[in-house]
């Protein structure tokens, strides 16, 4: 809505097209995105962005298929 408020082309807004490489870096643009947060409200943004970290951090946790598969191959 931003956009259409402010009458801007899509030449002019500021759209990045690649996505983040990884949950950590979506996360800063998340957090970095004015956007965002003013249209989901600041209560369920907070609450997404911690459940995104929390998310990260179970993930960094695990031991991953293609880790053994890799890693443990040999034993």
């Amino acid at each position: 809505m931003e956009g259409v408020e402010q009458n801007l082309t899509l030449d002019e807004m500021d759209l990045n097209p690649s996505l983040p490489i990884s949950l950590t870096r979506a996360i800063d643009y998340a957090l970095a995105d004015t956007l965002l947060q003013s249209t989901i409200g600041e209560k369920a943004f907070s609450e997404y962005v911690n459940e995104k970290k929390v998310e990260f951090e179970s993930y960094n946790k695990s031991v991953h298929k293609w880790e053994m598969d890799r890693y443990l191959k040999n034993l």
